[in-house]
C-alpha cells in the first residue's frame, strides 16, 4: 500500500488549519521548514498539509473529504463548532451536510454510515 497526505490549497493556513483540526479530530505538529500540518493522534489517517497558493477557491471541489462523526446529533455539534471557526454549511441531504472551510474548500460531514458514499 502507498502512503499519501492530503494537500488542501489555502490562502491564509493559520485561518483554515484550526477549522480542519476541528473537522477531523487531529492534532497540530510543526515540522522542520516551520509549516504547521495536522496528524492523525491514533497515526492511521492520511497527514493533511497545508499549500499557501495566492489565488482564492473559485470552483466547486474536484475531491473532497467525507467525515463520519457519529450520530447526527454528533454531526450537528460539530457542525457548530466549525461554524465558530468560519465554516459554513453548503447544502443538506437526508444523511449528511456539504460544509466548507472559512476559504470555500468543501467537506461532507455524513451520520449514516454508507459502505461507498456517492456525495
Amino acid at each position: 500500500m502507498n502512503r499519501f497526505e492530503v494537500c488542501i490549497d489555502v490562502t491564509n493556513p493559520d485561518v483554515v488549519r484550526p477549522f480542519w483540526q476541528m473537522a477531523l479530530g487531529y492534532e497540530p505538529v510543526e515540522v522542520a521548514d516551520g509549516a504547521v500540518i495536522l496528524k492523525d493522534p491514533a497515526g492511521i489517517g492520511a497527514t493533511v498539509w497545508f499549500q499557501r497558493v495566492p489565488e482564492a477557491k473559485d470552483t466547486k471541489n474536484r475531491v473532497h473529504l467525507d467525515v463520519w462523526p457519529g450520530s447526527e446529533s454528533d454531526v450537528r455539534i460539530l457542525a457548530a463548532k466549525l461554524t465558530e471557526l468560519g465554516g459554513s454549511g453548503l447544502r443538506e441531504f437526508d444523511d449528511f451536510i456539504v460544509f466548507a472551510d472559512p476559504e470555500g474548500n468543501e467537506l461532507c460531514l455524513i451520520w449514516e454510515e454508507l459502505d461507498s458514499p456517492e456525495h
